[in-house]
């Protein structure tokens, strides 16, 4: 009796490899689909963020910089540089010393009075001669920019100690040791004068009230 041939139907062997892609389906289905339903936030909820608008009200207003004393800002970054005396510093150490210690001192009346109209002359000539005396190297005029830049000072003082009287005091030893710089000698020679005067300079500016 004769065999009957029996073939396979085409494209059987299709089925594994359906089979195979429906799993891995439920697999990638179950770890990425499902379990991103749950995921939590990165960033917990903080309320909404602060509006940063325009500066308005007092805070607009306000004067300098104060710090935890009192002072404005200003009156302590002087004060700071004054404290940092070097005895070893040379002709061109003293004429940036010097410079450095108009106009921080200048800034720190600025700050303090709060008047520019009446002091910006004699302001605007204190940082002008601190300009000229770092910028000049050599020569015979430091000292001469020193001492204007340093009556200056001491008109400022001077208007000062008129509204208030109570700080004639140190207003006078400021315009003391302002007088104990000569024109005629280099800066160099006369540091220990001018580093009195700063000091003098910086208490009379600490027991000042600020009128701003």
């Amino acid at each position: 009796m004769a065999e009957i041939p029996i073939q396979k139907k085409a494209g059987g062997s299709m089925l594994p490899w359906l089979l195979g892609a429906l799993l891995l389906a439920a697999v990638l289905w179950f770890l990425f689909g499902r379990g991103g339903d749950n995921v939590e936030p990165l960033v917990t909820d903080i309320g909404p963020a602060p509006t940063v608008g325009p500066v308005t009200g007092d805070s607009a207003t306000a004067g300098p910089v104060e710090d935890a004393a009192g002072s404005p800002a200003a009156v302590q970054e002087f004060a700071t540089f004054v404290a940092a005396t070097d005895a070893n510093r040379d002709e061109a150490a003293q004429h940036a010393y010097s410079a450095g210690g108009i106009r921080r001192l200048a800034d720190a009346l600025d700050a303090l009075d709060g008047n520019g109209d009446q002091n910006s002359a004699a302001l605007a000539n204190m940082r002008k001669q601190a300009d000229a005396l770092q910028d000049k190297s050599a020569g015979s005029g430091h000292a001469a920019m020193t001492r204007s830049a340093f009556a200056s000072a001491v008109d400022i003082f001077a208007g000062r100690e008129r509204s208030n009287p109570a700080e004639s005091t140190n207003a006078a030893k400021v315009r003391s040791a302002a007088s104990n710089l000569k024109t005629d000698r280099d800066l160099l020679a006369q540091k220990a004068t001018i580093q009195s005067f700063f000091e003098a300079a910086r208490n009379a500016l600490q027991a000042a009230r600020s009128t701003t």
